[in-house]
């Protein structure tokens, strides 16, 4: 019988195929309940997310458990699950530093790292672009905007955002594992962010391929971030790095102190778990990551709704015949029959791999076309993306 491991978040499909592959049974519970996932382990949909997560999880099989996405931003939910079963992965006290942009940029700055200026306070800050409005608590990149006149006609509240200059450049992710005794990159890939090939909006992150090589320079750089953001913060396991690579610099743009969205896309190049190595580096044990065999690039796109749209039987039936005529899954974070999306809420997951990154790109928009074409256009009452899957 395999050992239990709870894992909660807005979406644990990702993590939960993961911790099968690592060898452990995974309990869930998050926004979706995919109906992949709901065939290989057992996962609850929580309607009063987040706050509903604590009761969910007393519940469940004693062990350990772990957060993905979205779950940083909630560090009193985390403090409170992890009164009642071990952690894996970074405490609350650790979220609440990491996740201040402010106090990210001051520190890391300090040490000379690339970080572009952030402030609080709107005034003075020139309404032409140059600048971003972000939400404290966001993620994913929806909640990202340009700061113009348009946007500052708006309004909004001053204390849930903060301004960050933009940098030019390539968006990508750094992948990291800590331990006690070691911090390593892992790898990194290439963001794909607001691709309108996806129908997700502007700055929405949409997808990743790689790995990608980076020069030594470089390397050495990404390397040295994530040791300082070890150093300044304490972080363990795995975390990502959202950094824009402008030539052999690069920006640090946001911490993601838990398993990242890019990991996916790593363990399917290298055939390691993810989940695996964190649970490995928060038990203090050595890690030995894999080396990447270099003849093999992977992929994957969210695809996300046009406009109100419902899953369609047609949709449904094609994605279970096309995983099951392909080694390995070809569409993921599957919904079930009939499922209703409001414009920009996540449908599904498709994936690629190839021999080159262009050949991967192209397997995907192919893909993401097809599932496109199969969906029902419907009418749908008002309602925040993302919370229909």
């Amino acid at each position: 019988m395999f050992p239990s491991l709870t894992i909660v978040g807005a979406s644990t499909r990702a993590a939960a195929f993961s911790a099968l592959a690592a060898g452990w049974q995974p309990h869930c519970a998050d926004l979706f309940a995919d109906v992949d996932l709901q065939a290989r382990a057992p996962v609850t949909r929580v309607a009063n997310y987040p706050r509903g997560l604590p009761l969910v999880v007393e519940q469940m099989p004693e062990g350990p458990w772990m957060y993905t996405g979205a779950l940083e931003n909630h560090p009193e939910v985390v403090e409170r699950i992890a009164g009642g079963r071990r952690l894996l992965g970074n405490p609350a006290a650790v979220l609440r530093e990491v996740r201040d942009p402010l106090l990210v940029a001051q520190r890391l700055r300090g040490r000379g790292l690339g970080v572009p200026a952030v402030t609080a306070a709107e005034a003075g800050l020139p309404r032409d672009g140059s600048w971003l409005r972000k939400r404290r608590r966001g993620s994913g990149g929806g909640h990202v905007v340009p700061w113009d006149h348009h946007v500052a006609a708006q309004g909004g509240d001053q204390a849930e955002v903060y301004y960050q200059q933009r940098v030019e450049g390539a968006p990508h992710a750094a992948v990291f594992l800590a331990s006690s005794s070691q911090c390593e990159l892992w790898g990194v890939t290439r963001q794909l962010i607001g691709a309108p090939w996806t129908s997700g909006a502007a700055y929405r992150y949409c997808g990743s391929v790689g790995p990608v090589s980076t020069s030594a320079h470089l390397t050495t750089s990404l390397r040295s971030i994530g040791q300082a953001i070890v150093d300044h913060f304490g972080l363990r396991g795995i975390f990502g790095v959202d950094v824009v690579l402008a030539g052999d610099h690069a920006w640090l743009i946001e911490i993601n102190p838990r398993y990242p969205a890019s990991a996916e896309i790593l363990e399917r190049a290298t055939g390691t778990s993810a989940v695996g190595l964190h649970v490995a580096a928060c038990g203090q044990q050595k890690l030995e990551l894999t080396p990447y065999p270099g003849n093999r690039v992977c992929g994957k796109a969210i695809v996300f709704a046009a406009q109100a749209t419902t899953a369609s039987p047609t949709l449904c039936a094609w994605v279970d015949d096309e995983n099951r005529r392909h080694p390995g899954y070809r569409f993921a974070d599957l919904p079930g029959d009939g499922t209703p999306f409001p414009a920009q809420a996540p449908v599904l997951t498709v994936f690629a791999d190839a021999a080159n990154e262009s050949l991967v790109v192209e397997q995907l928009r192919h893909r993401v076309e097809a599932v496109q074409n199969r969906l029902t256009p419907c009418l749908l009452e008002d309602s925040a993306p993302g919370t229909h899957r």
